[in-house]
C-alpha cells in the first residue's frame, strides 16, 4: 500500500521547526531495540515476526538521527501493527547520571494532552452535562468570564464546539502576537502559573476573529475547556480525565497529570526534554498544565489511547467519535509552518488524507507525535525530547521505516 506509506511519512515529517542552535557532541549515543506483543486488552495479538524484520532498520534510523543532529539528546519510537509492537531508543534519558533512555520512558506529552481533554469533554456531552453548541458562559467560573469580557470577547456567543476545534477566535496565550509567553517562561522557568494567569495574559492581545469564522490554534481555548471539565465534574482536571476516560480500563497505566496527580507506582523515570541547549526537566509544569498540556505519559500508553479511540473503546456512542472527527469548513486546509502539506483540524485531533488513506494524529511541543491509521489498524508514537531541531534533522529516516512497517504488515 504505497498510498499508506506516503501518508504516514507525511504525518511524521510534519511539524513546526523552531529556530535551532548548533552544538557539538562527540559521544556515541547508546541504543536499545525490542520487539514485543502488547498486553493491552483492547487490541488483538498476532505473531510479531513481520515487525521483527524492521528492528535493525528502525534502530539504525534512530541512532543516525542523533548522530546527524547535535540538538537531539534522545529519541524513542514505537510502532504498533495489529497489536504487535516494535520499539527503539537511542541517547541519554538523564544527562546528569548518563543513564541511557529506554523505550518505556515517561515524558511530558505537551499538546497531545488536547486529544485527551477533547475526548473527556465529549464524554461529558454524552451524559448531557452540556451540549457541544452550548455557550461557554455558564460553564466556566465567573473570573474567567470577566477576563474574557475585559479582553473584548462575548462568552455568551462562544460555544464548546468552537473551543474544541480552535475556532473560538480567542488568541493563543503561548504564541499570540506581542504576548511573549515563551520569553516570560525562559526568564523565570520556576514561576508557578495559574489558569487565570494564562487567560489574563491572552486578554492583553487582540481577538483573532469573531467566533466560528476562522481557525486559530489556541492553548487559551483548551485552558477554558479544562475549566469546563472541572466545573462539570466538581473535581480537578487530573482526576476528571482519569475517571471520564477510564485510564485503568484502557491500559493507561503510566499516564498522569503532572503536579496534580502523583506519578503511578512503578513509573519509569521521566526523560529530560530540551529547548535548544536548555534542559527543561525542572521547569514548572504549570507552564503547560491546565488543558492545553500537562499530561505525562509513555509511548505505549499513547498508542493504547489512540487505538482505543478508534476501536470504539472510549465513547459510548459512535456519534461521539464522529463529532471528534468532524471538520468545520474553516479547518479543512490547516497548514503547519514550514510544511506545505494540508491537514484538517477536528476536535483535539488532526486528519491527514492521501489517496484514500486517512490517519489521525496530534503532536506536542517537545518533539512528541502520535498517530493512528484505522484502515491499517496501525499506529506510531515517538519523542525526540527536543523542542528545536537543526537543519540536519531528517524526520524521513524514521518515518520511512515506520511507513514500511505499518503498510507491509497491512497488505
Amino acid at each position: 500500500m504505497r498510498n499508506g506509506h506516503r501518508i504516514i511519512l507525511t504525518l511524521i515529517s510534519s511539524g513546526a521547526l523552531l529556530a535551532a542552535c548548533s552544538t557539538s557532541r562527540t559521544e556515541s549515543p547508546p541504543d536499545t531495540v525490542s520487539v514485543t506483543t502488547t498486553s493491552n486488552p483492547i487490541t488483538t495479538t498476532t505473531q510479531p515476526e513481520g515487525l521483527r524484520a524492521f528492528a535493525t532498520q528502525l534502530q539504525n534510523a534512530v541512532t543516525t538521527d542523533l548522530e546527524r543532529d547535535p540538538q537531539l539528546r534522545a529519541e524513542i519510537v514505537q510502532i504498533r501493527v495489529r497489536g504487535n509492537n516494535l520499539s527503539a531508543a537511542a541517547g541519554i534519558g538523564d544527562p546528569q547520571t548518563g543513564t541511557p533512555i529506554n523505550p518505556s520512558a515517561s515524558f511530558r506529552i505537551a499538546s497531545v494532552t488536547k486529544t485527551f481533554v477533547a475526548a473527556a469533554t465529549l464524554k461529558l456531552i454524552e451524559v448531557d452535562r452540556f451540549g457541544v453548541d452550548d455557550s461557554i458562559e455558564p460553564l466556566i467560573p465567573t473570573s474567567l468570564n470577566e477576563a474574557l469580557t475585559r479582553g473584548g470577547y462575548q462568552p455568551r456567543i462562544i460555544t464548546v464546539r468552537q473551543l474544541l476545534t480552535h475556532t473560538s477566535g480567542i488568541v493563543d496565550f503561548t504564541f499570540g502576537p506581542g504576548l511573549d509567553y515563551v520569553g516570560q517562561v525562559m526568564a523565570d522557568p520556576q514561576r508557578v502559573w495559574t489558569r487565570q494567569d494564562q487567560v489574563d495574559l491572552a486578554m492583553l492581545g487582540e481577538p483573532v476573529a469573531p467566533p466560528g469564522t476562522t481557525y486559530h490554534y489556541s492553548d487559551t481555548g483548551y485552558a477554558l475547556l479544562g475549566a469546563i471539565i472541572e466545573q462539570a465534574t466538581g473535581d480537578d482536571l487530573g482526576a476528571s480525565l482519569r475517571s471520564l476516560l477510564d485510564y485503568e480500563g484502557l491500559g493507561l497505566n503510566h499516564t498522569y497529570l503532572e503536579l496534580i496527580e502523583p506519578a503511578p507506582e512503578g513509573q519509569s523515570p521521566r526523560a529530560h526534554q530540551f529547548f535548544g541547549e536548555l534542559d527543561t526537566f525542572d521547569w514548572s509544569p504549570t507552564i503547560d498544565l491546565f488543558g492545553g498540556g500537562g499530561l505525562v505519559s509513555t509511548l505505549d500508553d499513547l498508542l493504547n489511547f489512540f487505538t482505543a479511540l478508534h476501536e470504539g473503546n472510549v465513547f459510548s456512542s459512535e456519534s461521539s467519535l464522529e463529532l471528534m472527527h468532524a471538520i468545520p469548513e474553516t479547518n479543512t486546509d490547516v497548514r503547519v509552518p514550514g510544511d506545505p502539506t494540508p491537514y484538517a483540524a477536528g476536535a483535539g485531533i488532526f486528519r491527514s488524507d492521501l489517496n484514500g488513506v486517512t490517519c489521525w494524529s496530534h503532536e506536542g511541543f517537545w518533539g512528541v507525535r502520535v498517530g493512528y491509521c484505522p484502515e491499517l489498524d496501525s499506529g506510531f508514537a515517538l519523542s525526540i525530547s527536543q523542542a528545536t531541531r537543526s537543519v540536519e534533522y531528517n524526520p524521513e529516516l524514521v518515518g520511512t521505516v515506520i511507513a514500511e512497517a505499518m503498510t507491509t504488515r497491512s497488505r
